[in-house]
C-alpha cells in the first residue's frame, strides 16, 4: 500500500512540474507574439461585399475617411495591392492580411482600383500611418 502511494505521489509531482513548465513556455511564447489584428490595424474606412474572382466592391464610405479622402465610391472594386514590391490579389479576399503587412513594415501600400467611372484599373499610393 505505501508503494502504491509513493509512486502516485511521484506521478502526481511529476505532472504538476510538467504542466508548470508548458505553463512559462506558453506565456513565454504569447508574449512573443505581435497584437491582435483587431486590436492595432487602422482603419481604411470604406463598406463593401467581397465578389469572388472580382475583389472588393464598394458599396460607400465612411464620411471624411481615408478612403473617402482617397478617393474611393460606391462601384469601385478594389482588385488588388502592391505592399513592400509584392504584388497581393484582393480577388479571393485578404484585405486584412495586406493591411497588417503594411502596417507592421513601411505602412505604404499601392492599391490597384477598378474605377466605377472610366472602367479603368488606377493605382494609387496610401499609408496606414494616416488612416
Amino acid at each position: 500500500m505505501n508503494r502504491i502511494l509513493t509512486t502516485t505521489v511521484l506521478a502526481a509531482v511529476a505532472l504538476v512540474a510538467t504542466l508548470s513548465s508548458n505553463a512559462q513556455a506558453e506565456s513565454h511564447s504569447l508574449r512573443l507574439q505581435p497584437p491582435g489584428h483587431s486590436q492595432y490595424l487602422p482603419t481604411f474606412g470604406f463598406y463593401y461585399n467581397l465578389n469572388y474572382g472580382w475583389g472588393y466592391y464598394v458599396t460607400g464610405t465612411t464620411y471624411y475617411s481615408a478612403a473617402n479622402q482617397f478617393g474611393l465610391e460606391q462601384g469601385d472594386v478594389i482588385t488588388g495591392a502592391t505592399v513592400n514590391g509584392q504584388y497581393h490579389s484582393l480577388r479571393h479576399g485578404g484585405w486584412q492580411h495586406v493591411v497588417r503587412k503594411a502596417h507592421y513594415s513601411s505602412g505604404h501600400i499601392l492599391l490597384h482600383v477598378r474605377d466605377v467611372n472610366s472602367g479603368y484599373t488606377i493605382s494609387r499610393w496610401t499609408n496606414t500611418r494616416y488612416w
